[in-house]
């Protein structure tokens, strides 16, 4: 064989060489390809699968490498706000969509999966009292800076006398008496999970809200029938005040001008006039017949016309305003110059927040305290029915 033949079975033999290596590595590469491809769809499937059961907060639960933030989800859940948790939205959105095929009852079958939303703006407050003496115009003394507060009282006048010519005159002197006021202490407190601070601070201002608005019932209270010592003594319990029995528990046109009356003789019907009165006897007195046994409290008609019990649009008794709260006994009704009613604070409402005391049980704590005490002027600028 010449070399020319040799050289040319040669480059035949390495032609038909490549030629098949060519076609197995092509098929070795789509083999390849295939089983990445299968790889691929079979962690996809895995992934997909894994999320519908993994709860947000989870390892798996990342977004662009960044952490699904349990906080940042509540904290969107309460105020329903997600301008700073929009990944966890998302994926809260599709954990629900992934799931909601499994039903939505809380229970192991998935329903414990599913986000519940919690609708803060929608919180249903406690119905409280209504309070009646800021309304009525009791004088409020704020800023006060000295214990015990000492108010001068006149309790007895000078005495005028007529004469004879050249005859002498009476000595005659003011007496004196003095109210005294000293701070009794008003607190509240309340615990709240450390937790729920952190989730949602709004929920320490709603506390604050409540506390103060309890407070200032308490007080309302307090000023019209507390029992002294460490709480203040209230209107009804002071000296000097007059009674009108059954005014309260069955009144009429005639027992209320009675009341008025009281007022009038001990020469104090003047001021803040008004009537405080629990919600019942207030529907007594609605319900009070005139003498044809009608409804329209026109009481006792006299021949000069008639006179008016109560005033649906204007809101008074007898021409005097009212207001009327839960928090009086059943029968309570109270008319006079509420501004000789004294309410006295000294400083102002101390509010302090603190998770020293809930260290072990990861609470908080918001304390909410002022000082505060009622006079009364002159106990015959009132009358009370019974």
């Amino acid at each position: 064989m010449t070399p020319e033949q040799l050289k040319a079975l040669t480059d035949a033999i390495r032609a038909e060489v490549e030629k098949g290596h060519a076609a197995n590595f092509e098929a070795l590469s789509k083999m390849v390809t295939e089983h990445k491809a299968e790889v691929a769809a079979n962690l996809a499937k895995q992934a997909e699968i894994q999320r519908a059961f993994s709860l947000p907060g989870s390892a798996e639960a990342t977004h662009k490498g960044e952490k699904f933030s349990l906080a940042k989800f509540y904290r969107g859940v309460w105020t329903n706000n997600w301008s700073e948790a929009g990944m966890e939205k998302a994926i809260a959105d599709e954990t629900t969509k992934n799931v909601k095929a499994m039903g939505t009852v809380p229970d192991s079958a998935g329903g414990f999966a599913v986000p519940t939303e919690i609708a803060v703006d929608q919180i249903i407050p406690l119905l409280y009292a209504k309070s009646v003496l800021a309304n009525l115009g009791a004088t409020q003394l704020s800023g006060l800076t000295v214990s015990p507060l000492n108010i001068p009282k006149v309790t007895g006048g000078t005495t005028a006398y007529w004469l004879n010519e050249a005859a002498s005159i009476t000595d005659s002197q003011l007496t004196m008496g003095q109210l005294s006021m000293t701070p009794k202490i008003l607190a509240t407190i309340t615990p709240w999970s450390d937790l729920l601070h952190t989730l949602q601070p709004a929920v320490e201002s709603m506390i604050r809200s409540d506390q103060a608005a309890q407070m200032a019932l308490k007080l309302d209270l307090a000023g019209i029938s507390g029992t002294g010592g460490q709480q203040p003594l209230g209107l009804i319990n002071w000296a000097g005040v007059s009674t009108e029995t059954n005014a309260g528990s069955a009144p009429t046109y005639d027992l209320l001008q009675n009341m008025i009356n009281d007022v009038e003789n001990a020469n104090a019907l003047e001021g803040n006039l008004g009537w405080a009165l629990s919600v019942a006897t207030k529907n007594r007195i609605k319900q009070v017949k005139d003498v044809t046994g009608g409804t329209d409290n026109k009481a006792n008609i006299q021949p000069l016309g008639n006179r008016e019990l109560w005033n649906e649009q204007a809101k008074t008794i007898c021409g005097y305003k009212q207001a009327a709260t839960t928090q009086l006994g059943t029968n309570d009704l109270i008319f006079g110059n509420w501004a000789d009613l004294l309410i006295g604070q000294w400083g102002g409402l101390m509010v302090e927040a603190t998770n020293q005391l809930g260290f072990r049980t990861v609470q908080r704590h918001l304390r909410t305290v002022a000082f505060f005490d009622v006079a009364v002027r002159r106990g015959e600028s009132f009358s009370m029915g019974a």
